[in-house]
Formats: structure tokens, sequence, C-alpha cells
């Protein structure tokens, strides 16, 4: 009744680190037993009013200090006539410690799960929800309990997309395959509609029938709604930059005009050459704007395509017809920045002048021909004609004309190289780095 140890077992001595001569004799008072005072007065009115305890958590503190949780059973009996006490201690520190890291690593999932609005969830093979996460209340408005058992996941889709939603599902679980990132709308239990990234995997039997599927929903509303935000932007940025192209094609059709104007009041043939060469340039480069705006490729031209308009131009400029001087074009399809155009644009036309103003004289025939190549990033143009060639004392290198030293100085400003062969007429072979954005 004192409380004094009367005898131990070695299971007792070794939890708390006593030896038996330390123990008997002692009472729990002595030797700090009880870490928490009150478990001792609780637990001495119940046997006063029970005269038996069962499975009480009590805390006990070991003879080096450690804290040792016990399932803790009592009962009263009778020794030479006096009252006695049998007590029964199971440590159960492991299982207590297990439960608390359990408890910390579901608060934990459940915060992380909070934070990222995950839903987690399973359904049964007709889409019935068997359990439904606590967050289904933060991201769909309805509690676990307006759901489990009550509510299938297309219940949750809206009317008008439902049954394909519902297809679609029913569609991958017969054939037993996992959701990733499937992204769908959901119906809030307010009218709003939030949008769920949805992953989920099947839960099959041994036999390999299936379950149901268990996975999650992440709320990707927020990010949806930036990445259309950013669409809409994008596309107000290139209708601005569509607008300046068009502006600026026009701007130089004006000139264009201008010039020819101007070329037809001059008597000069010499001069009246030279405003036709400078409308042709500023005529090649207007091009490159014009397919930039009515293309809606902001950044890049296809060369080909430009090519073929390039020419069309320079022949009704030069009065030559197509019977007469044929164009060819061959070729990958190659698309280049807009900084690489424009200086392209204007050797294009130098070169392409040159053949028309040059290699056919008379009423020679012949053919002007284009190949445009490009291999890891490097662009190729061979361009050739079938005309009388370049005399063999001219050196592009060296040439003094404004259309040679245009060619060579825009070939600088590509950072490429030009080659010129006189093999069966004329032909010049560019290389340069194509730097366009994707």
């Amino acid at each position: 009744k004192d409380g004094i140890f009367m005898q131990v077992n070695d299971a007792f001595m070794t939890i708390l680190g006593y030896s038996r001569d330390e123990l008997i004799g002692k009472s729990s008072l002595e030797i700090g037993l009880f870490v928490n005072a009150q478990d001792r007065v609780n637990m001495v009115k119940t046997l006063e009013q029970h005269r038996q305890i069962r499975n009480a958590e009590i805390r006990f503190r070991a003879k080096d200090g450690r804290v040792v949780d016990t399932l803790f059973s009592a009962d009263t009996l009778t020794i030479n006539n006096e009252a006695c006490l049998l007590t029964l201690a199971i440590d159960i520190t492991g299982t207590k410690q297990a439960e608390e890291n359990l408890r910390e690593s579901n608060q934990r999932l459940n915060q992380l799960a909070e934070q990222s609005r995950t839903v987690a969830w399973e359904i049964n093979p007709e889409g019935l929800y068997t359990y439904v996460s606590h967050v289904s209340e933060l991201v769909f408005g309805f509690s676990p309990g307006e759901l489990i058992n009550k509510k299938y996941f297309y219940d949750l889709h809206p009317a008008d997309q439902r049954d394909a939603l519902k297809a679609l599902t029913f569609e991958t679980m017969a054939r037993k395959k996992p959701f990733v990132g499937y992204e769908n709308p959901i119906l809030t239990k307010d009218g709003r509609v939030v949008w769920v990234s949805t992953n989920g995997l099947p839960m099959l039997k041994t036999d390999g029938t299936l379950q149901g599927y268990r996975g999650s929903d992440t709320d990707i509303t927020q990010r949806r709604q930036m990445e259309e935000a950013l669409r809409n932007s994008l596309r107000e940025k290139e209708s601005l930059i569509r607008e300046i192209h068009h502006r600026v094609k026009n701007n130089m059709q004006i000139i264009s005009s201008l010039l020819q104007l101007q070329a037809n009041q001059v008597g000069d043939d010499v001069v009246r050459l030279l405003f036709t060469e400078a409308k042709d340039r500023i005529r090649s480069m207007s091009l490159v704007h014009e397919k930039l705006y009515k293309t809606g490729q902001v950044e890049t031209i296809d060369l080909g395509a430009y090519a073929n308009d390039l020419v069309i131009n320079l022949f009704r400029s030069h009065g030559i017809s197509h019977n007469r001087v044929s164009f060819r074009f061959e070729g990958d399809t190659v698309k280049v920045a807009m900084d690489n155009a424009i200086p392209l644009a204007l050797i294009l036309n130098e070169l392409i002048s040159n053949s028309l103003k040059y290699a056919f004289p008379g009423n020679r025939k012949g053919e002007i021909y284009l190949q445009v190549a490009e291999k890891e990033g490097i662009v190729t143009l061979a361009l050739a004609d079938d005309g009388v060639g370049i005399p063999a004392n001219v050196d592009i290198a060296k040439a003094g004309t404004l259309g040679l030293t245009l060619v060579r100085a825009l070939t600088e400003q590509l950072r490429g190289s030009i080659e010129l062969r006189r093999d069966k007429g004329t032909r010049y072979s560019l290389s340069f780095k194509n730097n366009r954005i994707g």
C-alpha cells in the first residue's frame, strides 16, 4: 500500500535500467518512477474504485533519465494478510515513436497536399468515390463525406463535357492503363470551374481483376490562367510586330514607287538604270516584311517561297519573259531569321539581277537555278545560270561595282562565305550559319 517494490522480474529491470537491489524495498516515489506525478494519483484513485487497472498508458522514467512509454495493467491481491499490487508494464516506446513518426509524416503530407491543392482519391470500377482526402473541400468545395459512396467522378465534370470525359476515362480504365497528367475541368460545389491534372494507377486483385483506381487531382487552374494570359500577351505582341512589318513594307513600297517615278523622268539611260537598281534593292527588302506580315511568321521566313516571289519581281522589273529565261528552284524548306533575311534578300537581288542583265545578251535563252539546303544549322545556297559567264578577269573579291561590293559586305555581315565558279555559265555558292530562333 506504500508503493514499495517487493519483487520485480528481469524484464522490468531491463526496461528501466535498475538492478534488483536498487528496487527492492524502495518506493516508486523514491526512485522518481512516474514522469507525470498525476499519473500516480490517477492510478491510486482507479484502484480504490475498481481494484484493477487495464491498459493505461503511463510514462516511466528510467535510471538514465530516458522516458519509457508503457501499457500498464494492475490487480490488487493479498499476501500474508497484506494488500499488495501485481502490475504488468509493457514497453510500447517503439510503438509510440512509430505512431509519432506516422503522425508527423501524415501532417507533412497533409500540409503538402493543401499547399499544392492536391486531392487524393480512390474509385471503384464504376467510378464511385470510395475514398477522398480532406483537401477535396479546399479544391472542389465538397467534403469527403459528400463524395465517398455518394458521387461518381464524372458527377463533378461540367454537363457539356461530362459524357466525353466519362467515355475517355472508362476507355483508359478498360485497358487498365494509368492516368498521367490528364487535364480536365471540375465543377465545384459553388458552380465554379477549376482545372485539375489527374494522375492515377489501377488497383488490381491477384487474379488481375480491376478493383478500381487510386490517384490524385492537382488544382492547375492558376497555372492555366497564367498560360492563357501569356498566350494572349504573345498574340498581342505578334499582332503588333506584324503591323510594324506591314507599315515598313508600305513605306518601302512608297519609296520604291517614288524611285520608279523619278526614273521615268530621267532621260539618261545610265542614271535611269541606277534608279531602277535602287528600286529593286528596296523592293527586295520590302518583300521580306511583306512575307513576314502575310504568313504570320513574325520571326522567320521561308527562303524558297521568298526567292520565287523575288524572281517574279525582278523578271518584271527587267522586262524579261519566262519563256526566254526560266527559273528553277530545288531544295529543302529552310526558314531564316529576320536578322539573316534582309542581307540575304539583298544578296539574292544582286546576283539574280546580274544574271538577268548580263548572262543572256540579245535574245539568248537560258535558265537561272537556285538550290537551298540546310545541314546541322549551316545554310548553303547555290545560284547558277547557263549564260555567257563572268569574264575570267573579274574577281568578285576585288570587283569595285556597287552590286558586288554589297554582296561581299553582306556576306561578311552573315559571317558566311561565297565562292564563284565559271563552269558552263556562272555559279555562286554561299554558306552561312542559320541563327533562327526555333
